[in-house]
């Protein structure tokens, strides 16, 4: 398995902003991701392809923007699916592991620096 998120990011983040941009930019996925998640299994649960398509659509662009490369690719599978119509449990499940895996790698990457977000 690949790292949860891409160290090539985080570097390339670090190049263009100060590290209170790059911060802020990681604390807003970690606030947005879990609400948008949220809102991609209730429409899940209700069978509503295109509230799944929305939220998928925006937590793939969001962990583009962190370097969450798996979390982009299954939100983009699971954004295809729900585009054709079709809502796929093991798919939302799937995306649903890798945001955690991601959201973890995140958190760590910056209390292990001794700043940044940590739980709350």
């Amino acid at each position: 398995m690949t790292d949860p998120i891409d160290a090539a990011v985080i570097d390339e983040l670090r190049a263009i902003l100060d590290d209170d941009a790059v911060a802020e930019l990681f604390l807003l996925y970690l606030d947005d991701a879990p609400r948008t998640l949220a809102a991609l299994s209730e429409a899940a649960g209700r069978g509503d392809a295109p509230g799944v398509r929305a939220a998928a659509h925006r937590l793939k662009g969001a962990a583009a923007g962190v370097g969450a490369h798996e979390v982009e690719g299954r939100a983009r599978e699971v954004e295809l699916e729900a585009l054709a119509g079709r809502v796929d449990a093991e798919r939302v499940a799937a995306l649903r592991a890798a945001a955690a895996r991601a959201e973890e790698a995140l958190r760590g990457a910056w209390t292990d620096a001794g700043e940044g977000p940590r739980e709350g």
